[in-house]
């Protein structure tokens, strides 16, 4: 009869290494944190998601406005972008359109014409940009909106 397994789990940078244990036998697993981008300009708001993703293990990129969130798409790969709606500068619903645009057409124009600057670098370019949803089509947006009666 088979000892019960052991498990245990460690972080490493954007890393987690898995090992479980059964017997003699030992298995590591190297699983890659999905990236998360967080448009938000709501400080408690802000507050409120990155301690619920650090319980859940995963760090975030905050940005204050859909101007922000698409130069954060432009210079990096994200698995997954929340998304308020409701933004000084440019609202959620522009910035996803402009990134939806360049998904669609592998080319910043849309961000241009919305006086966005082309990246100096891309994301696409670096010989490490890590394996992404994003890198398979389109990058997982949620649009959120709150909005408190009192």
């Amino acid at each position: 009869m088979n000892k019960p397994q052991e498990a245990c789990q460690m972080q490493k940078g954007d890393r987690i290494l898995k090992s479980v244990s059964c017997g003699n036998l030992e298995v590591t697993q190297s699983v890659q944190r999905p990236k998360i981008l967080l448009l938000e300009d709501n400080k408690i708001n802000v507050m409120v998601t990155q301690s619920m993703m650090k319980r859940l293990g995963h760090v975030i990129d905050v940005v204050n406005n859909g101007v922000e969130a698409v130069r954060a798409v432009q210079s990096h790969s994200y698995d997954l972008i929340l998304m308020d709606v409701s933004m000084p500068m440019m609202d959620g619903l522009q910035a996803t359109r402009i990134i939806r645009s360049y998904e669609e057409t592998r080319n910043w124009d849309a961000a241009m014409q919305a006086g966005i600057a082309p990246p100096m670098h891309s994301f696409h370019s670096l010989p490490d940009s890590h394996f992404s949803i994003s890198s398979l089509g389109r990058t997982p947006i949620i649009a959120v909106s709150i909005h408190l009666s009192i």
